[in-house]
C-alpha cells in the first residue's frame, strides 16, 4: 500500500474564507500520492472562486449538490466518489501537518487488520497561531472499544480503509451532527481501531460555519 492513493475528503459549505489554506496544506504533503474530493453543499459564499483555481489539476475532484443537504448527506458522496484504497476526512476550516497523509499510510500498511487508524489534534487559534493538544483524543483502554469508552475519544485525523467501509451500510445520510460518531462505529465493527499518537491535524476554534457542526440550512 506504499504507493496507494489517498482520498482526503472534503465537504464544504461556505468555507471559502479558510478553503485556501486548507487546499495549502494538502498540497504541501510529504506524501503526493493523494486525490481532494470536494463536496459542495451550495455554498452561497465565494467558494467558487477557489474552485475555479484547480479546475486543470487532475488530482482535484469536486462536486456540487442539487439543493443544500447537510452534513451526513455530503459527506456520504464524498466516501462513495472517492477512489482512493485509503481516505480521511479534512474539514475545509483546518489544516493537516505536513507528515500527515505519509504517517497514515505507513501505519495502514503495517496494520492490514484496522479498518480506522487516527490520531491526536491540535487546537489551533489561527489568529495568534497558538495550539494546544487535546488531550481528550488517545487510545481505547483495553477491553472498552470506542462505543462505551469513557476515558478517550476518537477524533481527527481519522483515516479508513475503503474496502472496509464499504461493507457497512455507510455513513448515514439523514444526520445532521455526530456524523463522525456514526462513521467510527461503523467501522469498529468490521475491524480494529488504532491510535497514533502524534498531532497530525490542526483543528480552528472559533468557526461557527464548521460543516461538521452543521450547517444553517441541514
Amino acid at each position: 500500500m506504499s504507493v496507494c492513493l489517498f482520498s482526503v475528503l472534503i465537504a464544504n459549505y461556505n468555507n471559502s474564507r479558510y478553503l485556501q489554506e486548507a487546499i495549502d496544506s494538502v498540497l504541501a504533503q510529504t506524501y503526493t500520492n493523494w486525490e481532494i474530493v470536494l463536496v459542495d453543499d451550495r455554498s452561497t459564499d465565494n467558494s467558487f472562486e477557489v474552485y475555479e483555481r484547480y479546475k486543470e489539476d487532475s488530482r482535484f475532484h469536486i462536486y456540487y449538490n442539487d439543493v443544500n443537504r447537510g452534513c451526513g448527506d455530503t459527506k456520504r458522496r464524498c466516501v462513495e466518489v472517492a477512489n482512493g484504497e485509503l481516505c480521511g476526512f479534512f474539514d475545509p476550516d483546518d489544516k493537516l501537518a505536513r507528515n500527515a497523509l505519509e504517517v497514515m499510510v505507513q501505519q495502514h500498511e503495517e496494520k492490514p487488520q484496522c479498518s480506522l487508524i487516527y490520531s491526536t489534534l491540535y487546537l489551533w487559534d489561527s489568529a495568534t497561531d497558538s495550539k494546544t493538544i487535546l488531550e481528550a483524543v488517545g487510545a481505547m483502554a483495553e477491553g472498552e472499544d470506542f462505543l462505551i469508552s469513557s476515558k478517550k475519544i476518537v477524533s481527527h485525523f481519522a483515516v479508513f480503509k475503503k474496502a472496509l467501509y464499504d461493507k457497512t451500510c455507510g455513513i448515514d445520510e439523514t444526520l445532521s451532527s455526530a456524523v463522525d460518531f456514526d462513521l467510527y462505529v461503523k467501522l469498529e465493527e468490521i475491524g480494529e481501531l488504532y491510535y497514533v499518537d502524534e498531532p497530525l491535524y490542526y483543528y480552528r476554534q472559533g468557526n461557527v460555519k464548521s460543516i461538521s457542526i452543521g450547517n444553517s440550512e441541514s
